[in-house]
């Protein structure tokens, strides 16, 4: 077999900047490097800044992700002062992250991934008595003539799902969908001023104060988020994964998972609704507790001073150095117990040993694939979808949603939670009332990390290798893989 490599560079229909380099033999990935290709900066900005910045500023790290970005920053900081928060700061902040993370996952299944699977030029050839088809099929040729297609066209070809009648109806609700978003943004808004970038999460809590006026339209928003996600997104994924049983076997890569754990459930003990741990050897059953002494990341591959080597994140640096020797990304390398791990929707469904996605497994040992991690975005945009209205009635009216920081913090805090992508953690340093040292490891830090020291690849890394690539001009599956963990570059580099 001829052995040869292949570039693809950008990666689109992803969050930020990435590229691929496969080495190839024959049509077969041998080996993949994923590689974050600009460079942010935010641990370096925010050093010598007053603390109370940190969440305002670590948001603008990545808009999709900004909630948590905020949510990290703020537990990084009460962690330092010692500081509970009142109950209704801490079920705004769930209710908040609960809608941006659905946004998100709506995002993703509607405008980045549906284009792999669906050939959205059958919506042209649609000749069916619908009347609202027929309306959205005279509206996609108008903007196909109008040059305006994307983020439905152009396309790679392949083994597209081309019934005109399915994709109109999926074309339908992938416009749909922006209604939807928007909505649950508005729940953001509604919760912390503005989205993106909540600048009601403050240290101590939510900004906001819950009226009857804020519950009602908190109430009335989340019913129609629900309702959509369960009977269109969830409706869509059941009639569309049928279509799909050979992704099933795509997109297998190392077998274990992390939690960083999200959404609190008490005002005082550290319990979460999705929670914290680690599954390791791809045994799925055997949630084991998570210990963040175990974590350290390297910088072996990425453009980053070798004197930082490999080191828990506390005691990081972000030193860069574009000279050295065998980089190839701006994302680092994070380990947990000298191993790569996968993080995200399907590790948060598999930590809370969710019977759907453990029944699929048992049956179909579909979990740790491309099929896989489609479904448990649906699965866990459903549940969140749910879970809200219970955390509805837990709010107050006219109780605080913050309390004051107080005067002087301890020396140091950590502020973990899930992003879309997978686990989130801040870690921050004070000196005085500054920032002495302030680390980020992402979700897509993990999922899209470069080789570490021991030259163990990523996530996506692993992933790629074995896939089938026959037309480097059309690197279908290769994509498929990549948009499967749907990969937030902004956060990995950060």
């Amino acid at each position: 077999m001829s052995e040869h490599s292949i570039i693809i560079s950008p990666v689109s229909r992803i969050k930020g900047q990435m590229s691929l380099e496969l080495e190839m033999d024959g049509t077969k990935v041998a080996s993949a490097k994923v590689a974050g290709t600009s460079v942010r900066g935010f641990e370096n900005l925010l050093l010598n800044r007053d603390p109370g910045d940190l969440s305002f500023i670590t948001q603008r790290v990545c808009g999709s992700c900004s909630v948590a970005h905020a949510i990290a920053s703020c537990e990084a900081l009460e962690a330092a002062w010692g500081v509970s928060i009142p109950t209704n700061g801490r079920v705004l902040r769930n209710l908040a992250l609960a809608a941006s993370t659905i946004s998100s996952h709506i995002s993703w299944f509607y405008q980045s991934a549906l284009g792999d699977y669906v050939d959205f030029g059958a919506v042209a050839r649609y000749e069916g008595g619908d009347r609202d088809l027929l309306s959205q099929r005279e509206r996609f040729r108008a903007l196909v003539s109008n040059g305006e297609g994307a983020p439905f066209l152009p396309q790679f070809s392949g083994d597209l799902i081309n019934d005109p009648e399915t994709v109109a109806f999926l074309f339908d609700h992938a416009l749909d969908s922006y209604r939807i978003r928007r909505i649950a943004d508005q729940i953001v808004a509604l919760i912390a001023g503005r989205m993106p970038i909540a600048s009601g999460i403050i240290p101590g809590g939510v900004a906001s104060r819950v009226s009857t006026d804020m519950l009602s339209a908190l109430v009335f928003k989340f019913r129609e988020v629900a309702s959509w996600v369960n009977d269109v997104m969830i409706g869509d994924l059941l009639d569309f994964t049928p279509s799909l049983a050979r992704f099933a076997e795509l997109g297998v890569s190392v077998p274990n998972y992390l939690t960083f754990g999200a959404y609190r459930l008490d005002d005082v003990e550290d319990v979460k609704f999705f929670p914290r741990g680690a599954i390791t050897g791809g045994d799925t059953s055997i949630v084991e507790e998570l210990s963040l002494a175990r974590m350290e990341e390297s910088v072996a591959s990425s453009y980053y001073a070798r004197t930082i080597g490999s080191r828990h994140p506390e005691d990081g640096g972000s030193t860069y150095d574009l000279g050295t020797d065998g980089a190839y990304s701006w994302v680092k390398a994070p380990r947990y117990g000298e191993r790569a791990m996968q993080t995200g929707p399907l590790a948060r469904m598999l930590m809370m040993q969710d019977e759907t996605i453990l029944g699929l497994d048992r049956e179909l040992r579909v979990s740790d694939s491309v099929l896989g991690r489609m479904i448990a975005r649906g699965v866990e945009a459903g549940l969140l979808s749910r879970k809200a209205e219970e955390w509805l009635r837990d709010l107050k009216k006219d109780s605080p949603s913050n309390v004051a920081l107080g005067d002087k913090p301890a020396s140091s805090g950590t502020g973990m939670t899930e992003s879309p992508d997978g686990a989130l953690g801040h870690w921050v340093t004070l000196s005085s009332d500054n920032v002495d040292a302030f680390q980020i490891v992402g979700g897509s830090t993990w999922n899209a990390s470069s080789r570490d020291g021991e030259g163990t690849a990523g996530p996506i890394e692993e992933a790629l290798v074995g896939v089938e690539m026959a037309d480097p001009d059309n690197p279908l599956d290769v994509l498929r893989v990549v948009r499967s963990f749907d990969p937030c570059m902004r956060c990995a580099v950060h």
